[in-house]
Order: C-alpha cells, then structure tokens, then sequence
C-alpha cells in the first residue's frame, strides 16, 4: 500500500535543543569618605562565576477535520526541559576606620554552588462541534505539570570549607 497525505488531517513535529556556556569576572575598589575628608570605609571585591546551561523543548501537533463541516480533533503535546549548573567565588575584604581607634577589617571568602532542574509538559485535546448556523460547541481538556529542582549551596572557605546553612537553599517543586 501506498500512503496518500490527508488533506484533512495535519501534524507537525519541533525540537530545539541549546547550549550556553560563560564566565564572569568582577573586580571592585570602593572607598567611602566623611565630611572632613577622613576615610570611613574601603572594600575590595572580587566575584569569579562560570556555569553552563542545556535546555529543550520538543512539541507535537495533530489535527483532523472530520466527516460533518467544521468538526475538527485536535491534540497537542509540549515537553520543556532545562539544567544548569553555575560556580562561583567571592573574595572581599571591608575595613572600617572608627575615628578613636585602630582599622578593623573582615573578609569574606566563599564559594557558590547552584544546580537548576526544570521539567514540564502539556497535553491538550479539544474537540469542534457545528451547530445550527454560526455557532459552535467546543469542549477543551488541558493537563499540565511542572517540577523544579533548586540545589543553592553557599560555603564559606575560610579557615576550611565550609557550608553556610544560612544561606544555602535546597527545594523541590512539582
């Protein structure tokens, strides 16, 4: 047998996939004067982040008219996906200079850690009735879903790694 397109019928298919991959690097000096001229505050800064990403997303359409005019079937499908990981390293040093008595610096040294899981889908059916003259019934079912998952870790390096409760989340959608 030999297979003949159905002009009453449509379907078409689309993937896309991607990739990105990057780098930052930020360097700050900041000084803060008073009034008199005096130094108050001075940071030095420095944050270094890379990471990449992968994402998808595929889609399926289908569509049938049917015998009577103007009744149709249509069906659709749509699957997203992404996953990204990112590091990241925060050095600063802040000196506060009180006026009686000696600078006082602290530093801050901390490595951040982020992994990024996303999933979701769609499916929809919806169905075109004719009825008496312009008029139309058309009943529609839509499902969907969608899950996260959020790994945030923030340690603190100094004087050993550590990881900082405080600031490190962890979640679960979906």
């Amino acid at each position: 047998n030999r297979f003949k397109g159905d002009s009453l019928a449509r379907f078409s298919l689309s993937a896309n996939l991607g990739w990105n991959e990057g780098g930052r690097f930020d360097s700050t000096f900041r000084e803060t004067f008073g009034g008199e001229g005096n130094l108050e505050n001075a940071i030095d800064r420095r944050f270094e982040n890379e990471g990449q990403k992968v994402n998808g997303r595929s889609n399926a359409d289908f569509q049938r008219r049917l015998r009577k005019k103007g009744r149709t079937l249509s069906l659709n499908a749509t699957v997203n996906g992404e996953m990204q990981d990112r590091l990241g390293v925060l050095r600063s040093f802040n000196t506060v200079y009180p006026v009686i008595t000696a600078p006082l610096t602290d530093s801050i040294r901390q490595e951040q850690t982020q992994d990024n899981e996303q999933m979701s889908y769609k499916v929809s059916a919806r169905y075109t009735e004719p009825l008496a003259g312009k008029n139309f019934l058309k009943i529609s079912y839509e499902r969907s879903n969608a899950t996260d998952l959020i790994d945030q870790g923030v340690f603190d390096l100094f004087p050993e790694r550590v990881e900082n409760l405080m600031l490190s989340n962890r979640y679960r959608r979906g």
